[in-house]
């Protein structure tokens, strides 16, 4: 049964406009007695239930990377039907993925007047500010979302991206090493650490770093590269 349930989730993490692995894995975890899970699965079901065939149809496309048949599906629908929350979120994302940023923030920026308290699309909106190196406003944003889900490692690791951003690495240190508490193999996490040791000069500790990077993940590139520049071969031991 947890063979299923990892099946279906894995399904859903690509594809969440998938109703029927959301609606198999609420029959799953209620056979397990995972009710907060159950939950999940059945709200999930009810917004697909709720959105316009439309939007689901074109949210299944996106997911699987077919950008131009979403993109042109959505944009018909919300020519017909004005502004609709879900449909301008997913357009934003299509935006995103084609790096059209300056019309994702701006998207994004409509459905946070119509929906201020849309948490994803927040998300999304502090996730383009930072791509466009507005770190002060995205840290703004993911404070918000901070305040209401304190726990929520994608607002913490967005955050301490943005401190970086905003050249504050001695602030974000902590915040990644606070993530890597609960996740210590995170070879991403390690990279971001090091990076930042480096960039305050502490190139022995930076080290140590990168190679837990390289360590978590054998074949990660990025930290064999940063572990090569000719900078830091006097240290390497």
């Amino acid at each position: 049964m947890h063979a299923a349930i990892d099946a279906f989730l894995r399904g859903v993490n690509v594809n969440p406009a998938l109703a029927a692995s959301w609606s198999a894995l609420e029959g799953l975890y209620r056979m397990t007695g995972d009710s907060n899970n159950a939950a999940t699965a059945a709200q999930h079901m009810a917004t697909l239930k709720r959105l316009p065939a439309e939007v689901v149809l074109a949210t299944s496309l996106f997911s699987d990377g077919e950008l131009t048949p979403a993109e042109n599906i959505i944009r018909a629908y919300l020519l017909r039907h004005g502004n609709e929350v879900e449909a301008m979120r997913l357009l934003a994302k299509i935006g995103i993925a084609r790096d059209v940023l300056d019309d994702a923030e701006l998207l994004l920026e409509a459905v946070l007047a119509l929906a201020p308290d849309y948490r994803a699309a927040r998300h999304d909106y502090a996730l383009v500010l930072v791509e466009r190196h507005k770190y002060q406003q995205a840290r703004t944003e993911l404070a918000r979302l901070l305040e209401l889900e304190p726990q929520n490692r994608q607002y913490r690791t967005l955050y301490a991206t943005a401190c970086v951003g905003l050249g504050e690495h001695d602030k974000a240190i902590p915040l990644y090493r606070e993530l890597l508490a609960d996740a210590p193999r995170a070879p991403d996490l390690h990279l971001s650490v090091a990076h930042c040791l480096k960039a305050l000069g502490r190139s022995a500790e930076a080290i140590e770093s990168y190679r837990a990077a390289a360590t978590a993940r054998p074949n990660y590139g990025d930290a064999y590269w940063s572990l090569a520049k000719p900078q830091d071969l006097s240290l390497l031991g």
